[in-house]
């Protein structure tokens, strides 16, 4: 209850994430109104992007039966008037995988004669600023976590059962998991552990991890087909993905930071010596199979030199789980007849400070965002014929701006003329740019133009406005009419974000902020009568 607490309090409000809340649910309201499975993302995360699509086809069923849309495009019109539905559906869907992440660390600790570790591990895990973080975003991080789980507790089950049954669901599930995020790929030493670790003569056995390798392979054909249907395309993406893992870091946060920032040392400790405890423990082969992933994941960070908090998300469970196994191992042996409420006691006490780091997340992302207040301002103030400049292509700092034709063009390039039609007083006709040029704002003298630049303290300071540019619409007569603080200048030193992040929302510091957003000024030229 607790960990649906914390990861479903803000779910229905409207907070900004130009990656990890829109771009998914945007990708599968397209591709049910063009009718293909196709995603963008063809070697990551198209898992996810196939259960969105799936859940969004039966929204648009329900409404097609309910007289709500009639044509697929009817569906589409739906999101570009108003997506927050839609993305809080995709929440919905996160929020689930993360608490079903919880029921599986406990039985995986029942699994593993240990269920007073498990029980711990999932109390643990519910609290872990990290995970209740990523469960907010509507991002593949946390599925894919929960399908490695779930294909672990699977290979643990398949250790002592020699029914066939459980080497294929292993399987299949850790082929799912790979399909929803590349990075999960290490899942396959623990189905393959847990298939040929089994008892039974050596055929046999390596009869099991074949099932378990067909079964793996055919889960992430089904999930992901594109990857041998464009097969250049895929092989490309991944090269990209592991140039960009590996390569510079851009002012990456270090593994050790992140660690701190995102799981904390106490828990992490814990974890660890849980592991070192667990290798003590008879029979063996069911602790390796859960530890490998971990283990192997782990070295994959280590060899990352640019990593994103997020990416702890698929091992935090482990080291909760092993954390818990801890806590409850050591009551046991410290004050054995009163072991329980010891334990209990301990995981309160660790517990309460990520409670506190993730309720105060979690205000602060309540508040508005001064992108979406900018964006608000303008649909109040600017006449229908105006024209509005905004800052930069990507849409990191732009403000939220009703459906215009900029906006409808760049998405929906094949679907924006009958989207005008079908969205009536929804759209805007405002004439809207991006602020390319400073030396173009004195040529523009419409009879109401507004310009919006954009500033902040610590991120991605090559999207904040240049100072020329700002001179030159002062000197065009530009004046500043409304302005939207979300970081004051300078930064709280206590204030830390994920740096490479796009993400207005920091890890640490919320409230030595004002509210979520870069700082947005909105400027009016002077026009012709």
């Amino acid at each position: 209850m607790v960990g649906a607490a914390l990861r479903l309090y803000p779910v229905h409000l409207p907070y900004v994430g130009v990656d990890t809340q829109e771009v998914y649910p945007r990708a599968a309201v397209l591709a049910v109104a063009e009718g293909h499975w196709r995603s963008r993302w063809i070697a990551h995360g198209p898992g996810f992007f196939d259960a969105l699509r799936a859940m969004y086809s039966v929204w648009y069923g329900v409404g097609r039966v309910a007289g709500l849309h009639q044509d697929r495009l009817d569906l589409l019109a739906t999101f570009v008037a108003r997506p927050l539905p839609f993305i809080v559906g995709g929440r919905v869907l996160v929020v689930a995988c993360a608490l079903l992440a919880l029921v599986l660390i406990a039985r995986l600790g029942r699994d593993l004669g240990a269920p007073a570790g498990g029980l711990a591990g999932a109390a643990l895990l519910a609290v872990t600023f990290s995970h209740v973080r990523e469960s907010h975003q509507v991002w593949p991080d946390v599925p894919a976590g929960t399908l490695t789980l779930a294909a672990i507790a699977a290979s643990v089950v398949a250790l002592r059962d020699r029914r066939i049954r459980w080497v294929v669901a292993a399987g299949a599930l850790g082929g799912f998991a790979i399909a929803t995020k590349l990075s999960t790929f290490p899942v396959a030493l623990p189905v393959a552990l847990g298939a040929f670790c089994s008892q039974g003569r050596l055929t046999a056995r390596a009869a099991r991890a074949l099932a378990a390798g067909l079964a793996a392979v055919g889960a992430y054909v089904i999930a992901s087909p594109y990857t041998l249907l464009a097969f250049q395309t895929a092989r490309q993406f991944m090269t990209d993905q592991w140039h960009l893992t590996v390569g510079p870091s851009h002012g990456a946060l270090p593994l050790g930071r992140l660690v701190v920032l995102g799981i904390g040392l106490p828990l992490t400790l814990l974890g660890g010596a849980g592991l070192v405890m667990a290798a003590r423990r008879r029979p063996l082969s069911a602790w390796l199979v859960v530890a490998a992933f971990p283990i192997a994941y782990a070295v994959v960070l280590l060899a990352s030199t640019r990593l994103f908090v997020r990416y702890l998300v698929l091992l935090i469970p482990f080291v909760a789980l092993f954390a818990g196994y801890a806590v409850t191992e050591l009551a046991r042996a410290i004050v054995p007849r009163h072991a329980g409420p010891a334990a209990a006691l301990v995981v309160l006490v660790l517990a309460a400070r990520p409670v506190m780091l993730a309720v105060e997340y979690d205000r602060f992302l309540a508040r508005e965002d001064t992108r979406s207040l900018a964006g608000a301002w303008l649909a109040e103030h600017a006449a229908a014929d105006a024209w509005v400049t905004i800052p930069e292509p990507t849409g990191y700092v732009n403000p939220i701006l009703p459906p215009n034709d900029l906006e409808l063009r760049r998405r929906y390039p094949g679907e924006a003329v009958q989207l005008r039609r079908r969205l009536a007083s929804a759209f805007r006709g405002w004439t809207v740019a991006y602020l390319a040029s400073f030396e173009q704002i004195a040529r523009l003298q419409p009879r109401q133009h507004f310009v919006v630049t954009s500033a902040h303290p610590a991120l991605f300071g090559h999207l904040s406005t240049p100072f020329r540019v700002v001179a030159a619409i002062q000197q065009a007569g530009g004046r500043p009419v409304a302005r939207f603080v979300g970081a004051p200048d300078p930064l709280a030193p206590e204030v830390c974000y994920d740096p490479i992040d796009a993400d207005y929302v920091p890890l640490r510091g919320w409230n030595a902020l004002v509210r979520p957003g870069p700082n947005l000024t909105i400027w009016q030229l002077p026009g012709r009568d």
